[in-house]
This record gives C-alpha cells, sequence and structure tokens, in this order.
C-alpha cells in the first residue's frame, strides 16, 4: 500500500502538493459529541475520477474546519476548479476560498494551499451525490465549511 495519495507524476502537481493529509484524519479533535475519524483510501491519487473528498483548513486548529465534495471529474481537476476561485470576483463561489478570504484574509496569496487534500472514496458517478450526502452528514461537515446538504 503506497503511503500517501500523490500521483508522483512530477513535482508540477499542484495537487499533490496539498495531498498531505494521513490516511486517518481525526476531525472535530476537541469536540466528544461530533469527533469522527476518516479512512482516507490511499489506493487512490490526484487522477481519481468520480471520487468524494476532503479539504482540512491547514490554519484552524482541531480539524474543525473541512469540507467535503465530490467531482465526476479528476480529483486534479477539481482542485483547479475550486483554484480558480481564490479572486475577489468569485471568491464566494468555493466553499475553500470562501473561508479564506472571510476568516485568514492575511493568508489570501496561498489560495489552495491553506489546505490538505484527501480522497476518501472512489464510486460510480451514479452515486456520488448519494455518497456526498453521506459524507457530508456521517461528519456534519454542514456545521463547517460545507454550505448545503445534497438533496439525493
Amino acid at each position: 500500500m503506497k503511503d500517501s495519495q500523490k500521483c508522483n507524476k512530477g513535482n508540477g502537481c499542484k495537487s499533490c502538493k496539498i495531498m498531505n493529509l494521513k490516511q486517518n484524519v481525526i476531525l472535530w479533535k476537541n469536540n466528544e459529541t461530533l469527533r469522527k475519524t476518516v479512512k482516507l483510501d490511499f489506493r487512490r491519487d490526484c487522477l481519481t475520477e468520480c471520487a468524494i473528498y476532503i479539504y482540512v483548513c491547514n490554519i484552524c486548529v482541531d480539524n474543525d474546519s473541512f469540507y467535503i465534495g465530490q467531482t465526476t471529474n479528476s480529483c486534479r481537476k477539481r482542485a483547479n476548479g475550486h483554484r480558480a476561485h481564490f479572486n475577489i470576483c468569485s471568491y464566494e463561489k468555493s466553499a475553500l476560498s470562501q473561508h479564506i478570504y472571510e476568516d485568514h484574509p492575511q493568508y489570501i496569496t496561498r489560495k489552495l494551499s491553506n489546505f490538505s487534500k484527501g480522497i476518501i472514496k472512489s464510486v460510480s458517478a451514479m452515486n456520488l451525490d448519494r455518497a456526498e450526502d453521506y459524507h457530508v452528514e456521517h461528519y456534519n461537515a454542514e456545521l463547517s465549511l460545507n454550505r448545503y446538504k445534497v438533496i439525493s
């Protein structure tokens, strides 16, 4: 088994630079009621398509600022979508950029590097909405950076 979710296709992969979560990520570290452990699938990497992923803010403490999302494209391509919204004109279109602009404006220039990313699982395209909804609810992500639940 690999020891990370990096694709190892070269040093130029911007996604691999932030794919540095451990295989088990504890969310809500200081909240006994909400605390849960996410197990990442280390068979997956940034080239994985049809995936449920998580971003955890590196600035916030206790892993209580995180975002769970889905993509039909590769995780690398979806990361580029989030990265594109780190500007004053469209920062509200991504929960990740909105978090940095509103809660950590001194770190805006670091953009997506403010987060660590991991892939929770890969599922069929037909089951993405259901899987995302489950993970958002299971980890109470709507109390964190997720702005709404997917209704499947």
